[in-house]
């Protein structure tokens, strides 16, 4: 437990659920260019900063033809609103985030 009386299993749940609440609202992003981040849960700040240079060469024009084929069906909206998504979670410290670590006090 810390300070808060929250136990880093408990903050990592909390995280879990907000990105399962992206997921309900854009339905697809988890197959879009954050699908490492958001369906595989890699929410580790390199996994950001790889998702967050592809959804702004997609948004500025810059993106790789593959990129551009890959993700054709994504809309700005869709992709603006995950770079925002990202940016959110990045605020959130590290350690509470890295759900493939242990956690104390995770359950038997």
């Amino acid at each position: 437990m810390n300070d808060l009386g929250t136990s880093l299993y408990e903050r990592r749940e909390a995280v879990l659920a907000l990105v399962n609440a992206f997921t309900e609202v854009w339905t697809d992003s988890d197959f879009g260019p954050a699908h490492t981040v958001i369906s595989d849960y890699n929410l580790l700040n390199d996994n950001f900063e790889y998702s967050r240079n592809i959804i702004t060469s997609l948004l500025d024009g810059t993106a790789t033809p593959d990129h551009l084929d890959t993700y054709k069906d994504r809309s700005p909206e869709e992709l603006k609103a995950t770079l925002l998504f990202i940016d959110m979670l990045a605020l959130i410290p590290e350690d509470w985030r890295d759900i493939h670590e242990d956690a104390d006090n995770e359950p038997e």
